[in-house]
């Protein structure tokens, strides 16, 4: 039961032993001036029941989850912060002799803003009062992502069969012990009595061959059963997962026996369960960093006389491309009344029609580097790119360097895009043929946007050329040291828990950390914070 009451003003005895211990003062103690009332018990209303016995206050647990998530502790170690810590008591209008709570609240109340769709609640009511109090300038905003490693164990493929199948094993032991010791195999205790890791598995090649042949033949036996004489285990989280394992991984051969799929044969690793723990986490790659699990972009305010704040989080799967993002991004910023005039990203969300949208619909300048596009001309800028060719969207004629005319103009109404392709006779003729095509006996092709995003297009990279946006776009680099903060103080990087929606839940409270720092550390008069430079690096300035 949800007691309806504030916390209540800080215990004189609390507050006379922190002003004892910190006569100077200290950055939480400002925000405390400051953020008199950070959350009410009405915030948290809907997450709890008006029966019952009294549960502890949900807006001290809130600050205890911020407190934990900025020093990095675990939540046995918040717990015992909460009874030992003079400033935390004092954050939390606690008295002296307070013992606190048990470590199992802590997760309780994040499986309450999970259940409640409430993730989001700590983060938005921070930013919501730092505006009120003039904290928030938001008119230059950068946003950029990185990885969230899953908490579960990067498998390979004969790795991931085995566990999902003891796993399975594990949960049926629980859910229905006395079916299962009547239907098991006796192998199945040396089979999947331990975790398989690598090194436990069959050496030769014949013999992996031989187990994944046996561990396909024991989950479609064990499903086969379950499906005939309990059903209603089907719903099992765990049996679930295994059945679809095996669809992603196993096909019949002529004989209907399991066979494992080529490679070539696997569905997208957008669409495959990478764990059997963490069934939402995914194998992405950005450059040359591989990870099991997630992505998080990060957006944040940068101008001067402010804090820098987090004003969005997104949390996806580590496959998803950045590019799909920043529509994301802006729609999540705008329907919170966190728009920015400017922001700042890197080439890897920057696409013409995005950036024309930003511009046109929600009066959002989005400085980036376009990309010049994905010809081979393009990239090696050794040959005759789409800028070689003089464009009449009117006409709806194309002339190459040769001055020859287009053959076709067809509009790909589905792509938004113009394909055009020249006369194959000129083109097999042309002297300067490996500079435009590596066709041997084809045309030169050419697929440019629609006449709007291409013109757009045509701006930007003019734009980018200028020092002007040279210097402007110097300032988006700003955001990595948001990501080592994230990283390092926050424990961002790696994921807490299993699944989307609890990692989502890490983010946003990590985020939230991350503002209560900077803006504890802004009201105590801490100045930001420069990027580090070593003792050589020095001598290069000097």
């Amino acid at each position: 039961m949800l007691r309806q009451q504030p916390l209540g003003p800080i215990p004189e005895d609390t507050a006379r032993a922190v002003r004892a211990a910190f006569p100077k003062g200290h950055a939480y103690i400002r925000f405390v001036s400051v953020f008199e009332e950070l959350y009410e018990y009405y915030d948290f209303s809907e997450l709890y029941s008006t029966l019952g016995q009294s549960a502890e206050h949900p807006a001290r647990l809130a600050l205890v989850s911020i407190l934990q998530f900025a020093e990095g502790l675990s939540d046995r170690e918040a717990a015992d912060a909460v009874r030992r810590d003079l400033l935390w008591k004092y954050v939390l209008r606690l008295p002296i002799e307070d013992a606190g709570f048990d470590a199992t609240v802590l997760s309780e109340f994040r499986d309450r803003l999970v259940a409640n769709g409430q993730e989001q609640l700590l983060f938005d009511k921070l930013l919501s009062l730092a505006q009120e109090k003039g904290l928030l300038k938001k008119s230059k905003q950068r946003t950029d992502s990185t990885f969230v490693f899953a908490r579960a164990k990067n498998l390979s493929r004969l790795e991931l069969v085995q566990e999902a199948m003891r796993h399975t094993l594990e949960v049926l032991a629980v859910a229905a012990p006395e079916w299962l010791q009547q239907i098991l195999k006796p192998e199945w205790f040396e089979r999947y009595e331990q975790w398989g890791y690598n090194y436990r598995l069959a050496k030769t090649e014949t013999k992996r061959k031989q187990l994944i042949q046996d561990i396909g033949e024991d989950g479609f036996y064990l499903l086969s059963v379950i499906d005939r004489d309990m059903p209603g285990l089907k719903e099992i989280e765990a049996v679930s997962t295994l059945r679809r394992v095996w669809e992603e991984q196993f096909t019949p051969d002529d004989k209907g026996r399991p066979k494992f799929r080529e490679v070539k044969d696997l569905a997208p690793s957008s669409e495959r369960i990478a764990s059997p723990h963490d069934t939402d986490a995914r194998f992405g790659m950005k450059r040359t960093t591989e990870c099991m699990g997630y992505k998080i972009h990060l957006s944040e305010t940068f101008e001067e006389g402010a804090p820098h704040l987090i004003t969005n989080v997104e949390t996806t799967p580590a496959t998803t491309p950045d590019t799909v993002m920043l529509a994301v991004v802006h729609q999540s910023l705008s329907s919170r009344d966190m728009k920015p005039e400017e922001h700042f990203v890197d080439a890897g969300y920057t696409k013409a029609e995005t950036m024309l949208s930003s511009r046109d619909q929600r009066g959002i300048d989005v400085i980036g580097p376009l990309t010049g596009g994905s010809s081979w001309q393009a990239k090696g800028n050794n040959g005759f790119d789409v800028s070689y060719f003089t464009i009449d969207f009117e006409s709806k004629t194309v002339i190459c360097p040769q001055g020859v005319k287009n053959a076709t103009w067809r509009e790909r109404k589905n792509r938004n895009t113009v394909e055009i392709v020249f006369p194959k006779e000129n083109c097999l003729t042309c002297p300067f043929r490996t500079e435009c095509t590596k066709s041997k006996d084809g045309p030169r092709h050419l697929e440019i946007k629609t006449q709007t995003a291409f013109e757009f297009a045509q701006q930007q990279w003019q734009r980018e050329r200028t020092d002007e946006f040279k210097q402007k776009y110097a300032k988006r680099s700003g955001i990595e040291g948001t990501q080592s903060q994230a990283a390092n103080k926050g424990g961002m990087r790696r994921a807490r828990y299993f699944g989307s929606a609890k990692v989502a839940l890490q983010n946003f409270i990590g985020a939230t950390a991350i503002n209560f720092r900077r803006i504890a550390s802004f009201l105590d008069g801490a100045p930001v914070a420069r990027t580090r430079q070593t003792r050589f690096q020095r001598l290069k300035v000097a």
